[in-house]
């Protein structure tokens, strides 16, 4: 959240200065020591929900039949979030390399028109963060699935006919649209139900993924750079406390000073 307050001080600033420039105010009041952020603060005793070894066999057996595998897939290998993998467009995956660029997001709005009516629109815009630009290695076992899913998606096509929209989503319905959000919750929700998952978020399946890298032995900073976070800290905050296997090993792994102390 305090990166969101950074993120909407800067464009404050930058409009506030215009404003300046041309006379209708006389000072930028976002600038100067009197403008305090708060850090983001992660509770310590928020628990981490992720997905267990089980529960992965289980979601992939419902997944078999289910227009969703993909996606779901595609989101507990790559960390992505749903937003960016709602956005994904062919272009955007290079399978020869096995490379996921990330460099935008979709998000559904209301936008006030001028006689004060709301309109519903889906945007596509920047990622969260700069950070949030990124490539993201396909791990090898996603491949084949992600062009089988290309296949399905042309067969779609072809028997949607006119009324297909093709916009070159990857995940889009059957008519080639944007899914929405509130349909991609239902879908989900109704998977885990099926497999005998209890519920868990759809962002819980980016969380697996961190953690099944840390589990891994991967470096933190690299984890940081895979999810697009805006800075190391926050990939720390979130993820180190609830890795307590990582904290044993590292103890455990000084016990040759004390070998060396007794010697």
């Amino acid at each position: 959240m305090s990166n969101v307050i950074k993120n909407l001080n800067k464009l404050l600033k930058q409009f506030l200065n215009y404003a300046v420039d041309e006379g209708y105010i006389i000072k930028n009041p976002c600038w100067g020591n009197k403008i305090v952020i708060p850090e983001q603060n992660i509770d310590k005793k928020y628990e981490m929900k992720i997905f267990t070894d089980g529960e992965i066999s289980q979601l992939e057996k419902v997944l078999r039949t289910s227009r969703l595998k993909c996606l779901i897939l595609t989101a507990l290998t790559t960390g992505l979030r749903q937003g960016e993998l709602l956005a994904l467009i062919w272009d955007d995956i290079d399978l020869d390399k096995g490379e996921i660029s990330v460099n935008k997001s979709i998000k559904r709005v209301n936008i006030i028109k001028s006689n004060d009516s709301k309109e519903n629109k889906i945007l596509i815009q920047p990622p969260k963060t700069i950070n949030s630009n990124r490539v993201v290695p396909i791990p090898s076992e996603l491949i084949p699935i992600l062009k089988q899913h290309h296949l399905k998606q042309k067969l779609e096509k072809i028997k949607a006919g006119e009324e297909y929209e093709d916009k070159n989503l990857v995940f889009p319905t059957a008519l080639g649209k944007p899914i929405d959000a509130k349909n991609l919750f239902r879908s989900y929700k109704n998977l885990l139900i099926k497999a005998g998952i209890e519920h868990k978020k759809f962002h819980c399946l980016r969380h697996t993924y961190a953690s099944k890298l840390f589990a891994n032995n991967i470096p933190l900073k690299t984890v940081q750079v895979l999810l697009g976070h805006s800075n190391i800290k926050t990939t720390a905050d979130i993820y180190t406390h609830v890795m307590p296997k990582q904290k044993i090993d590292a103890a455990e792994k000084l016990n040759s000073i004390l070998r060396l102390k007794s010697n």
